[in-house]
């Protein structure tokens, strides 16, 4: 090839590049101004809440931090404690006073909520993603559980100090050396729920508690990702669900809970399996029996109570985790932890009423 070719060569690379350049260009100019009157022509359909600006495409999340309480409250002070900010491609209302956020979760319309997409095909199923009728029946009969004879304040009071005892003791071994705390908060806080669930808690050196934690780390950092993939575009949010994906990797964390959960409470077994005395579980399977032939109840519809299917899934055989195939569901509910020591709460809603609401930790 002479120089002659050569130099034809080069040029003729460099008009396709900036060809494709242009019109890579162009597409994304034309989609954010699409989104942007989009935007516009909602906003003019309902009130919206005053709130900053954000870019296109993204909204607000490059400026959220790690700490987002402490923006939500900075903006809190300039927009008042009811604003807005557009998240990805839904539009948040973000409640940051006790007041407004005691105002609406006494709604019924933040009953609702939208199945969340990495949960429903990672197989999770239970109090998270119910709404509706069967959370009203769930909710009523853990508080009543709780409060039982057999649930008593005293007794519930009595075993958190017991397993403040423990960790006091556990900490106290160390003789002031420096400690990794969620090493000992996380088995401390699940050994509450493990009593309640199972009947009983376990040593923090038992394997079945280390195994149990690991579950449950790695599940709660998938579900924190989780909160920035839930405001991206439902293309984004299916690719992030594959199986080599962090999302991806809760569905077998949930098929490997189920199962120990199974094992621990002898479900799915070939013999009938004696009821224990203060077992959440067993507590759960007698309800299901007293309701079998009552149709004006939730606890006998797996279609409208995913932890009645899970818990005939483990009975079963325990072979993977039930999904949930509830109905109706437009809206999300999440709590999500903050640093201890925090005055006020901070709620996301989506706008219109009818979208995803995220309850945040406290914030200062």
């Amino acid at each position: 090839m002479d120089s002659t070719e050569r130099t034809v060569y080069i040029e003729e690379r460099d008009a396709g590049t900036l060809l494709i350049t242009l019109v890579s260009t162009s597409l994304l100019v034309a989609l954010a101004v699409w989104v942007q009157r989009n935007r516009k022509h909602t906003q003019a359909k309902v009130p919206f809440p005053p709130g900053p600006w954000g870019l296109p495409l993204l909204g607000y999340l490059p400026f959220l931090r790690r700490k987002q309480h402490i923006i939500f409250r900075d903006l809190a002070y300039r927009y008042g404690p009811l604003f807005s900010v557009r998240l990805g491609a839904v539009n948040v209302v973000i409640l940051n006073s006790y007041e407004s956020i005691r105002e609406a979760f006494s709604k019924k319309q933040l009953l609702a909520r939208t199945s969340s997409l990495f949960l429903k095909q990672a197989g999770v199923s239970g109090i998270m993603t119910l709404n509706g009728t069967p959370w009203i029946d769930n909710r009523k009969y853990c508080v009543r559980l709780i409060s039982s004879t057999a649930y008593g304040q005293k007794d519930m009071e009595t075993q958190v100090q017991e397993e403040i005892e423990y960790l006091i003791g556990k900490i106290s071994d160390v003789k002031g050396r420096p400690i990794p705390a969620e090493q000992y908060l996380l088995p401390s806080v699940s050994n509450n729920v493990s009593a309640l669930v199972f009947g009983h808690r376990y040593d923090f050196d038992d394997p079945k508690r280390k195994m149990l934690d690991g579950i449950l780390d790695t599940g709660m950092r998938c579900l924190a990702a989780g909160a920035v993939i839930t405001f991206m575009p439902r293309g984004f949010r299916t690719l992030t669900t594959m199986c080599f994906t962090r999302f991806g990797a809760l569905k077998q964390l949930v098929q490997k809970l189920t199962k120990f959960i199974c094992q621990e409470e002898g479900l799915g077994g070939k013999e009938p399996r004696e009821p224990r005395e203060n077992n959440f579980v067993d507590g759960y399977l007698q309800l299901i029996s007293e309701h079998n032939e009552d149709l004006n109840t939730s606890f006998n519809n797996n279609m409208h109570n995913p932890p009645l299917e899970s818990s005939q899934s483990c009975r079963q055989g325990g072979h993977g985790a039930a999904k949930s195939t509830g109905g109706n569901r437009q809206g999300d509910v999440r709590v999500g932890g903050h640093p201890l020591g925090r005055t006020a709460m901070t709620c996301l809603i989506p706008w219109p009423p009818s979208g995803r609401c995220i309850g945040g930790g406290p914030s200062s």
